[in-house]
């Protein structure tokens, strides 16, 4: 197999997810052709989308080595540290990036996200408007704008925006689903409902859909059909941990511990050194009266992460 083959092969195997196969077809193609850039970052998404976030930052950073000024290797190495949560690292990196490419709108919305997740909202606004006012047909940035005025408790802005985003894309499912979520915290489940049902009509795969109807589900006492849609919310997301972190939370909350345990006990499968989930299925089954299993997992937690 020469380099054109393998590294073609490799990117199809990435489009389909096949991470595996991508994987070892780039690295040969990288031994076929050292130093090549496009091999390096490619190889980089794959090791980032495995967890191997050490794997992809190495990588990355040799690529820079080759090119300093790789627009896109620096896009890609932020966005690494962004997931690892060295946010500092990754608003220094998007920074640069943007500075190469203001009209990069990924590139944008990374260092907003970045902003976002320091929680300095004030800035993380202030990139997405300025961004909006040069190109007021981005929306992509609109959505993640639509998304912080939400967070920070501006409804009536992020209705407004959601609005304008699908006025002009009709089948926008991302402005649909946050019109979901703004009604599910207003209890309002009827029209919440209405928003995510459009979603399943257009994606019957959206995972996103699924989570927030189980919600409502749960929220209106249809518990077996929370747990389709639940179920349907894991099938279809590649990030399982979230999912699970999430309804096992919802499920304490109700005081389904049963429920609670069964999605914590999957998600530590999944992501055994997790200090959250580990501390929350310790707390439950403190909850439960089983202390030294309780005991065990919050040891485990620390172990995990000693400051949490």
């Amino acid at each position: 197999m020469d380099f054109q083959e393998a590294y073609a092969k490799g990117s199809e195997a990435l489009k389909e997810n096949r991470l595996e196969d991508a994987r070892n077809l780039l690295e040969t193609a990288l031994k076929l052709k050292p130093n090549d850039i496009y091999t390096m970052n490619k190889l980089a998404m794959v090791l980032k989308e495995q967890g191997d976030f050490n794997g992809a930052e190495a990588l990355l950073s040799g690529c820079l080595e080759v090119k300093k000024e790789d627009l896109y290797t620096n896009y890609l190495l932020g966005n690494t540290y962004l997931e690892q949560g060295d946010i500092d690292k990754a608003i220094e990196t998007l920074e640069k990036t943007v500075k190469m490419n203001p009209s990069d709108r990924y590139a944008v919305n990374s260092l907003a996200l970045a902003y976002r997740m320091k929680r300095d909202y004030e800035k993380c606004i202030e990139i997405l408007e300025k961004t909006l006012q040069s190109n007021p047909n981005d929306m992509y940035n609109k959505v993640s704008l639509a998304t912080v005025m939400f967070e920070i408790g501006d409804t009536a802005a992020a209705v407004r925006l959601s609005k304008e985003i699908l006025k002009r894309e009709a089948n926008n499912v991302s402005a649909m689903i946050l019109l979901g979520r703004i009604a599910i915290e207003e209890g309002s489940y009827v029209t919440a409902q209405g928003h995510l049902n459009q979603v399943l009509a257009i994606d019957a795969k959206n995972s996103e859909a699924h989570y927030y109807i189980g919600r409502i589900c749960l929220e209106t006492s249809t518990v077996e059909a929370a747990r389709e849609h639940f179920s349907a919310a894991l099938q279809y997301d590649a990030d399982k941990v979230s999912i699970l972190k999430n309804l096992g939370m919802i499920y304490l909350d109700k005081g389904m511990y049963s429920e609670a345990e069964e999605q914590f006990a999957m998600a530590v499968n999944l992501s055994p050194d997790d200090a959250f989930v580990l501390s929350n299925m310790g707390k439950l089954l403190v909850l439960q009266g089983r202390l030294d299993d309780g005991i065990i997992y919050l040891r485990k937690a620390v172990e995990a992460q000693p400051d949490y």
